[in-house]
C-alpha cells in the first residue's frame, strides 16, 4: 500500500514538482507500536528520503499521523455529553 502511494504522488507530481515548495502526506488508521494501520513509520521516512524521493530533494516533507494506540474505551456516544463528562 505505502509503495502505491509514493509511486502516485511520484507520477502525479513528475511534471510539475518545481512548482511545489513542500510535501504533505497525512496518514490516518488504528496505531501499534510505530505502525499505522500495519505500517511501519520507518518505512514511511525511508520512502520519502531524498535517495528514494529526489524530486522533493532539499524541501520540507511533512508527514502527519493521527492514529489510536488502540485498548481505549470510548464513552457511549448516544449519551448526553453531560452524562459522559461526569
Amino acid at each position: 500500500m505505502l509503495d502505491e502511494v509514493v509511486e502516485e504522488s511520484k507520477k502525479s507530481m513528475a511534471e510539475t514538482y518545481k512548482t511545489y515548495d513542500m510535501f504533505v502526506l497525512i496518514i490516518m488508521g488504528h496505531g501499534k507500536e510505530h505502525r499505522v494501520s500495519g505500517v511501519l513509520l520507518e518505512e514511511v521516512y525511508k520512502k520519502l528520503s531524498h535517495k528514494n524521493f529526489p524530486i522533493f530533494k532539499r524541501k520540507p516533507k511533512w508527514i502527519i499521523v493521527q492514529a489510536c494506540s488502540g485498548g481505549c474505551e470510548y464513552p457511549n456516544l448516544s449519551q448526553p455529553i453531560n452524562d459522559v463528562l461526569e
